[in-house]
């Protein structure tokens, strides 16, 4: 995995490694009870970074961090299916809810290409198209494309 030197740091405080590995089963569970139909993506995303909570600095303020966290079941308890289906229709895609960013006020969504979305209100974002870029995005501030 190719990283920037700052998104590794930030994984690295949070615990992350290269073979970091989790046991998904409870995530799956819960993620398929809500109706969400799960790719090998998911599971290997949930597998790789599932649980991982960060703190993700504060867009143009020193020293100032929001929470990001990587953990379905928490964002499930938070986000209904119906919402995340409106998402859908703009992605042209499936979605699965895997976790919450900018103190759990912006959903993140994979998709079955595994395409990670960000959605907030009815605004809908590309995060990014691969895990790089979708870590480097939330840590580099790099633009979100809106998806219409």
């Amino acid at each position: 995995m190719s990283l920037s030197g700052v998104t590794q740091e930030y994984l690295d405080d949070a615990g992350w490694g290269e073979n970091r590995r989790v046991d998904t089963s409870a995530y799956l569970d819960r993620l398929q009870e809500e109706g969400y139909v799960v790719s090998p993506f998911v599971e290997e995303f949930l597998a790789r970074f599932g649980g991982l909570e960060l703190l993700q600095p504060l867009y143009n303020r020193e020293n100032k961090f929001e929470k990001l966290h990587f953990d379905p079941l928490r964002t499930c308890d938070i986000v209904f299916r119906d919402e995340v289906e409106e998402s859908e229709h703009k992605a042209g895609e499936s979605l699965v809810v895997v976790g919450m960013a900018y103190n759990e006020y912006f959903v993140l969504m994979l998709s079955e290409s595994g395409k990670m979305y960000g959605a907030y209100d009815n605004f809908l974002a590309l995060v990014g198209n691969t895990y790089e870029e979708v870590l480097d995005t939330m840590f580099l501030y790099k633009e979100m494309p809106e998806v219409m």
